[in-house]
């Protein structure tokens, strides 16, 4: 173990966030990117798309994707394991 029982690996947690720069991520997404995201896109291509992509997820986290833990028909998911 490269930790001794009982202590934390990582005992100041995680790391804080800069909130100068997620502030400033925010307002730049506030003023420019919700307004005239479209537009945007349409104008300077995909490469803007991706840029203005980043600076949401920076200002704001990226939005949680939901994910589907059954099988069909709401049936429990089963787990198979074969040795050859």
């Amino acid at each position: 173990m490269p930790f001794a029982k009982g202590k934390s690996g990582n005992p100041c947690g995680r790391p804080k966030v800069n909130e100068l720069f997620r502030n400033r991520a925010r307002k730049f997404v506030d003023e420019h990117v919700l307004d005239a995201w479209i537009e945007e896109v349409e104008q300077r291509g995909r490469e803007w798309f991706r840029c203005s992509e980043l600076l949401a997820a920076y200002g704001y986290g990226k939005p949680t994707q939901p994910l589907e833990h059954s099988g069909e028909g709401g049936a429990p998911l089963s787990i198979v394991v074969k040795f050859v």
